[in-house]
C-alpha cells in the first residue's frame, strides 16, 4: 500500500520571512552601535598621529638649533612633513598624510601651531596656537568635508643649515 500523506515538519514561507526581517533589525541596531565607535577610532588615531607628529617637530627643531639655525624672536618657520620624513624625525606615511607645523618664536617661547590631514578622512588644525602643552584627542579631529579646514596649499620652504639666521621661511596660504 502507497502512503500518499505529507510530512509537516518543515517551515512556511512566512515563518522563514519573519526570521529574516528579525534578523534584519537586529543586524540595523548592531551596525548602528557600531558605526560610531569606527568613527571614533579614526579619530583618535589620526589625533595619536597628531601628537607624534608635534613630537617630531619638536625634535626636528631642536637638532636643527644645535647647527646653525638660528629661529628669531617674533620669526616663524614652516616645516613640511615630507621634509620630517626626509630627514628620518617622522614615520608617517605620506601617501597617508598631509601635513606641516608652523614652528613661531614668542619672544624666546618656542610654539608649534601643526596641521595633519589623515587623506581624505580627518584633520586636525592646531595653526592658530591656541593648544599648547596637552595632547590632542579625538574631539579635536573634524572631518575633511567640515568647513574651518585652513587655506594652507603648501610648506614651500624648510629650515636648513646653511643659513646662520632664518626669520621667516614661509608659507603660503592663511593660518586662520
Amino acid at each position: 500500500m502507497v502512503d500518499n500523506s505529507y510530512s509537516k515538519s518543515g517551515f512556511t514561507l512566512v515563518e522563514l520571512l519573519a526570521v529574516i526581517v528579525v534578523l534584519a533589525v537586529v543586524m540595523l541596531i548592531g551596525v548602528n552601535a557600531v558605526l560610531p565607535q569606527m568613527d571614533r577610532a579614526r579619530r583618535n588615531a589620526v589625533a595619536i598621529e597628531m601628537n607624534g607628529f608635534i613630537k617630531s617637530a619638536q625634535q626636528y627643531y631642536i637638532v636643527k638649533q644645535m647647527g646653525t639655525f638660528v629661529l628669531d624672536k617674533g620669526a616663524t618657520c614652516c616645516v613640511s612633513l615630507d621634509q620630517l620624513i626626509a630627514e628620518g624625525q617622522s614615520e608617517l606615511k605620506k601617501e597617508e598624510y598631509t601635513g606641516y607645523v608652523l614652528i613661531k618664536n614668542n619672544n624666546g617661547t618656542i610654539q608649534y601651531g601643526p596641521y595633519l590631514e589623515k587623506k581624505g578622512t580627518f584633520y586636525i588644525n592646531g595653526t592658530d596656537f591656541k593648544i599648547n602643552d596637552r595632547n590632542y584627542n579625538e574631539s579635536d579631529a573634524k572631518s575633511v568635508s567640515t568647513s574651518g579646514k585652513p587655506n594652507f596649499l603648501t610648506c614651500k620652504a624648510v629650515v636648513d643649515d646653511t643659513s646662520t639666521s632664518i626669520g621667516y621661511c614661509g608659507y603660503s596660504g592663511d593660518a586662520a
